[in-house]
């Protein structure tokens, strides 16, 4: 028979061992959404568009608690490895990244009548307002370790604290509340079908809207499969679908000329790159076709 100091022992082993399994699939889908972000055209290699994780980050430290943070920071450091930062730079961006979910379940909880699943508009402005707050703090120490580690240099701290920012706010903000809506209780969630639908339509909009890549429509399904001539004027080609549009018509033989007066993330697929000022080419473009 197991005595109670025994038993109390096993429970605490128990509870651990659970404990255990939900950071590591926690720190699981962190990386799987991770590398799903970075496949939006990531400044550096890692500020994106649309940041997943941090939503997925808030929605698990609301309702598991802030205990579940060392799942956060292993995910997020795991998935910065991968994407090829140094052990400094993929720590320092982790402990940003998990800061950010400690600071939102922190501020969001200060209402006693907070709603894990939003609700009432108080609990849905104090995750706004947690959100705004641990974007701030995570773009902010995320792009001080890039910067620390030589993965961007002074002149691209602005634009990439600015993409990691709302990179992380729209994560939050799209990410999270539907996470949290649907954990209420089984008598409360929708039935199958619906949940079916609606769990279809989320991802189908969401894949489109922040992942779509136009590379993979069909060959003369697009004006770039049947582009001579391609002008990309005024835009640094990191957000899909537009980034698709370039290796689209590049493919199908189209000459390439980019207008920018900053690189851009397809400069190697141009034939001719100008670096300038889109005003200066533009007027001098105009002058000519008037001579």
């Amino acid at each position: 028979m197991a005595t109670p100091c025994t038993t109390a022992t096993l429970l605490r082993m128990n509870g651990r061992v659970r404990d255990a399994g939900r950071f590591l699939g926690l720190a699981s889908l962190y990386v799987i959404f991770a590398r799903l972000g970075l496949s939006l055209g990531a400044i550096a290699g890692f500020a994106t568009l649309v940041w997943p994780p941090t939503g997925i980050a808030i929605a698990a430290l609301l309702l598991l608690g802030t205990r579940a943070w060392p799942g956060v920071f292993v995910g997020a450091v795991v998935a910065n490895l991968l994407s090829g930062a140094s052990v400094p730079v993929a720590l320092g961006i982790g402990v940003g990244n998990t800061l950010e979910a400690l600071v939102c379940a922190y501020i969001a909880t200060r209402i006693t009548d907070f709603s894990t699943t939003l609700e009432n508009a108080r609990s849905v402005m104090m995750l706004i307002l947690g959100a705004l707050a641990g974007a701030t703090v995570s773009a902010s120490v995320g792009v001080a370790s890039l910067h620390a580690g030589g993965a961007i240099a002074g002149p691209q701290l602005r634009e990439a604290w600015r993409a990691w920012w709302v990179g992380d706010i729209l994560g939050a903000l799209v990410v999270a509340p539907v996470i949290l809506v649907w954990s209420k209780p089984n008598g409360r969630r929708p039935r199958r079908p619906e949940a079916l639908a609606i769990a279809a339509a989320v991802v189908l909009v969401s894949g489109v809207t922040f992942f779509g890549d136009l590379s993979i429509v069909g060959g003369l399904s697009t004006p770039f499969h049947q582009a001579d001539l391609l002008l990309a004027v005024g835009t640094t080609l990191q957000v899909q679908p537009v980034a698709s549009m370039v290796p689209i018509a590049a493919r199908a033989g189209a000459q390439i000329v980019i207008v920018n007066d900053q690189p851009t993330a397809m400069d190697a697929l141009a034939d001719v790159v100008v670096r300038e000022s889109i005003g200066s080419v533009l007027t001098r473009i105009c002058a000519g076709g008037e001579g």
